[in-house]
């Protein structure tokens, strides 16, 4: 599959300008490419519009990389770090408690797992990096919906379902398990989206964000038994969210 011409072009466009931090004009950028003017500028209005690309002199009409680009940039960077400074606590975690431990990250009004360890002893297959997750009968989505300013208006829009005997469907009382959320930055799902499953998460905050608070949210999902301990796994998961949560608050003041 060759891909979308446009979309190709734009990358394209954009690799070009940013390895020119002092700028391109716009017949050099068409040059430098083999494209068509016409082409380039259409692209490079719309890269302005949404401040990709901007131009950095007026009088020379040269466009350099723009704001939102770095933004994006350091979406990733966070979400890296917050990867590669979890495993090791994940990894911990789960070969003692034989649940397996995610990394999930909010993806508009879903959520999507972004890193997962399975240990050896796990008794149940769980759900896979890249599946898209439900903000609202899952922990970690109740945690990204309880971070939201606007999470009663979700909450009053949206469709309860029933996918087990154990979804919460009385809306005061899911609104009481959200408040609880964001009072103890822990949250549960028992049984709520698979009868068999139980998943408990916490949330991992970027206290430089106000616009985001939510980092991402590490979790535990594992098989449902009658002796299993849901206070002693939260406490465990949230030590852990607290070892990483101060680790990252340390790179991110080095890296200043």
């Amino acid at each position: 599959m060759s891909g979308c011409p446009t979309a190709l072009k734009t990358i394209k466009i954009i690799e070009v300008i940013s390895k020119h931090p002092e700028g391109l004009i716009l017949s050099e950028i068409a040059a430098k490419l083999g494209y068509p003017v016409s082409t380039v500028f259409d692209i490079l209005h719309t890269l302005v519009l949404e401040d990709i690309v901007v131009i950095k002199d007026g009088r020379l009409k040269n466009y350099a990389i723009g704001p939102k680009l770095y933004i994006y940039g350091s979406a990733y960077i966070k979400t890296s770090n917050l990867i590669n400074i979890s495993k090791r606590y994940l990894k911990d975690i789960a070969d003692e408690t034989g649940f397996t431990a995610f990394i999930v990250k909010r993806n508009s009004e879903e959520c999507v797992p972004v890193y997962k360890y399975e240990p050896q002893n796990a008794k149940v297959i769980t759900n896979n990096i890249g599946d898209v997750l439900s903000m609202f009968d899952t922990a970690p989505g109740k945690l990204f919906l309880a971070n939201d300013e606007n999470y009663m208006d979700l909450i009053n829009n949206h469709h309860f379902v029933k996918n087990t005997d154990y979804t919460i469907l009385d809306k005061e009382k899911y609104i009481d398990e959200i408040e609880k959320a964001r009072r103890t930055s822990i949250a549960i799902d028992f049984r709520e989206s698979q009868s068999h499953i139980v998943c408990v998460a916490c949330a991992i905050y970027d206290k430089n964000n106000s616009l985001d608070p939510i980092a991402g949210v590490i979790s535990l999902n594992g098989l449902y038994t009658k002796d299993i301990n849901i206070d002693m796994l939260s406490r465990k998961l949230y030590n852990v969210a607290s070892s990483i949560q101060q680790i990252l608050e340390l790179t991110e003041r080095i890296s200043k």
